[in-house]
């Protein structure tokens, strides 16, 4: 068994077929800057600002497959649910909402697919979904 790097939904992030080489993490604050005279402004803490992960894939389907599973999370995508974003197949990151997907073929092939497929995909932190149609795309049940 091949170990998992990430999985959010039916994306399986391994080191085949499809290899997650690249993650990135931003989260902040956002604060008021106070006004006054003669000296440093003072903040105040307001709220918490998006928890954003992009995440960077690759994947050589003609010798490993994989893009099969790529289209699922495109469709999956489409749909607009929240679902969980695991780290190493053990630590639950909470769930999260694919708001972009990018895919770029490369060597384009024969058949006009892409010997090499890089895809960026960007998450941002959500509620989870909790009407039926929603439980049942989290557990693959649609």
């Amino acid at each position: 068994m091949k170990p998992i790097l990430y999985q959010h939904g039916p994306l399986v992030g391994q080191v085949q077929p499809v290899s997650v080489f690249g993650m990135s993490r931003r989260r902040g604050l956002s604060l008021v800057r106070k006004p006054v005279f003669g000296g440093l402004q003072p903040t105040e803490k307001t709220g918490e600002n998006d928890d954003l992960i992009t995440l960077s894939l690759r994947l050589y389907p003609g010798m490993w497959g994989g893009e099969t599973m790529i289209e699922a999370y495109a469709q999956a995508h489409q749909a607009g649910i929240a679902m969980p974003l695991m780290r190493g197949g053990r630590t639950h990151l909470g769930f999260f909402k694919c708001e972009n997907f990018d895919r770029t073929d490369s060597e384009i092939g024969v058949y006009g697919t892409g010997q090499v497929i890089e895809v960026v995909i960007e998450l941002v932190r959500a509620e989870p979904d909790r009407s039926p149609a929603g439980i049942a795309q989290v557990f693959g049940l649609f």
